[in-house]
């Protein structure tokens, strides 16, 4: 139940990205998904995340509004950052895959 209330993020991680969303949604109230997914993008690109807009876009889509309200809220939000973690993992599992841990044929430009 606790990890799935706080999307397997810690106490401090929660803060820390509740302290961003309103700083980045501040005065954007009323605002569409989409430009509720370029301030997601930002804030995945201040944590380091190499997402795109685009891909930001399509994992808001997946999750679900279930009060049917226009603007991401911030639980909402929780799942789009589980979701850009999962993928990034993804990414770069299948980059070792695909060049295993030798960091001398493991190209860094696939790791940015």
């Amino acid at each position: 139940e606790y990890l799935r209330k706080t999307e397997g993020m810690t106490k401090e991680a929660i803060a820390d990205l509740k302290e961003l969303f309103e700083k980045a949604t501040k005065g954007t109230e009323g605002s569409s998904r989409d430009a509720a997914s370029e301030e997601v993008w930002r804030l995945t690109s201040l944590m380091g995340y190499s997402c795109t807009v685009q891909d930001i876009r399509n994992i808001t889509k997946e999750v679900e509004d279930a009060d049917n309200y226009e603007e991401l809220i911030f639980p909402e939000l929780m799942k789009v950052m589980r979701l850009v973690r999962e993928q990034e993992k993804d990414r770069i599992v299948d980059i070792f895959k695909v060049y295993g841990t030798d960091t001398d044929t493991l190209p860094i430009e696939y790791l940015a």
